[in-house]
């Protein structure tokens, strides 16, 4: 069976992302239990493209050498073959905000005092996660009171797809007493990962990047021969912790992954 791919080439951009690469915040990520299990990487490609090729684009870059040896797909240290990718299923994720003001509203004396620190309360049973203060209890139960803080759109946006996966941690998390480390965290993340441009005609700033992040059912790449590969070998596929995000600015054509896994 023959693929026809898309002809992009693809090359690694090795400058560090400066907003997340300070050694107080890799000490912040390791703390956390995510610094073995998040991986937040710039690369180049090109040839122009079309928001109607992101799913193209993407496929292409985990037919690569750089792409597989990224995603873990294969070894270099093994020196395993190329494997053939003949599917991938991707998800648009809005990418609307430019500011932090979505985040004012927890700090409402009943989630987060004015201080910042966050409110505990009595551990509830949860199968994927410890939770045992207010800020866990709204971002996960949707039976709490304060779960209807944010509106279904506002939890879709990839900002705060990013500070939910900040607070959740990695399997061996330290969590923070106060909410500003997560904010500055995921703050400095999204400057990292998003462009952003002027509105000509409002003067507004607006989010250039567009963001795909793979569906949770394509966790599992379909190769050519029908043998499958996961993307998280081992592991709960359908986990909250894992997630693999790919940030398109068509405009630098550059092609940004965001990789966490449990």
């Amino acid at each position: 069976m023959t693929i026809q791919m898309e002809r992009w080439n693809f090359r690694h951009i090795e400058s560090p992302l400066k907003n997340t690469c300070s050694r107080e915040n890799q000490e912040l990520l390791m703390k956390w239990g995510l610094d073995t299990t998040t991986r937040l990487d710039k690369f180049a490609f090109d040839e122009p493209i079309h928001p109607f090729q992101f799913d193209a684009l993407i496929k292409a870059f985990c037919n690569t050498q750089l792409g597989q040896n990224y995603l873990g797909i294969i070894s270099r240290d093994k020196g395993e073959q190329l494997k053939v990718i003949s599917e991938i299923k991707t998800k648009d994720i809005p990418c609307t905000f430019t500011d932090l003001s979505i985040f004012d509203r927890i700090q409402n004396g009943k989630i987060v005092r004015s201080s910042g620190e966050i409110i505990k309360c009595f551990t509830i049973d949860n199968p994927d996660f410890e939770i045992n203060d207010r800020l866990h209890e709204c971002l996960v139960c949707e039976d709490s009171e304060s779960y209807v803080l944010f509106t279904s759109e506002e939890r879709s946006e990839f900002l705060f797809h990013i500070f939910k996966r900040l607070v959740f941690g990695g399997e061996f998390c330290q969590f923070e007493d106060s909410i500003y480390p997560y904010i500055d965290m995921a703050k400095n993340i999204y400057k990292d990962l998003v462009a952003v441009q002027r509105n000509p005609t409002s003067g507004l700033l607006e989010i250039r990047s567009r963001v795909r992040q793979l569906t949770s059912g394509s966790n599992v790449i379909v190769e050519a021969d029908g043998k499958n590969i996961a993307i998280y070998p081992g592991r709960d596929t359908s986990h909250p912790r894992n997630g693999l995000y790919f940030i398109i600015d068509c405009g630098l054509r550059t092609l940004n992954v965001a990789y966490f896994s449990k």
